[in-house]
């Protein structure tokens, strides 16, 4: 189902083989600087080409990724390989979700750096969704960019579905139970989803007004082949 360890091999001359760098997920830190400079390095990667669902450019990249630090710190979790990171997803379980009423888990941000994607990554770091979440919350929710086709297939075979639409935005739901935490079949293709939570109007700002989790809500994912 699940990749619980990733053993990527590189060809080299003479056909011998090398093993990469194991990859590892884990929860971040601290946002320093030079983390939260990478961070925004992976996120404009990700974005790259889909700039109407986030390209807004590497200041207010900083703000929102600053913004998602503080709101969710204990579900900021990075995936490693050796020590660069090369991708991140964001949980909060304590969102306020304008649509159900009350608050559920949500999916702020989830990236892969394009030079890592295709290598199972993003199938490791979504399954932090349920297996953190799914501790305090019996739903979680995201907003995908409705032309997002790649990403859209990848949350569905992760076990979400289309619950509305908000402009540009489709919002997907997911429910979960202490029992099926990281449950879900695999998508077939690549998974280096990235994506939003929560479209304009709703949710909570970015220093004095502007929003990125709240107002468009960062859950998006690129599902890039």
């Amino acid at each position: 189902m699940f990749y619980l360890g990733l053993g990527v091999r590189l060809f080299k001359p003479h056909d011998e083989l090398i093993p990469m760098p194991e990859v590892r997920i884990e929860r971040l830190r601290e946002l320093d600087e030079k983390t939260l400079e990478r961070l925004v390095e992976i996120y404009m990667s990700a974005y790259e080409g889909m700039r109407e669902y986030g390209g807004e450019g590497v200041r207010y990249a900083k703000r929102y990724l600053r913004w998602c630090w503080n709101r969710a710190k204990d579900g900021f979790f990075v995936a490693k390989v050796g020590d660069e990171i090369v991708g991140f997803i964001v949980c909060d379980n304590d969102w306020y979700s304008g649509q159900e009423g009350k608050t559920v888990g949500a999916v702020h941000e989830f990236a892969v750096d394009k030079k890592f994607q295709g290598r199972g990554i993003g199938r490791r770091l979504m399954k932090k969704c349920p297996d953190y979440l799914g501790e305090h919350n019996d739903r979680v929710e995201l907003w995908v960019g409705e032309k997002n086709e790649g990403a859209i297939g990848f949350y569905k075979a992760h076990g979400f579905r289309r619950a509305g639409q908000n402009g540009i935005w489709v919002r997907m739901i997911r429910d979960i139970r202490k029992d099926d935490k990281g449950s879900g079949r695999v998508y077939g293709g690549d998974d280096d989803a990235l994506h939003k939570t929560a479209p304009a109007g709703e949710g909570e700002g970015v220093e004095g007004g502007e929003l990125h989790t709240g107002g468009k809500g960062k859950a998006e994912g690129h599902h890039r082949e």
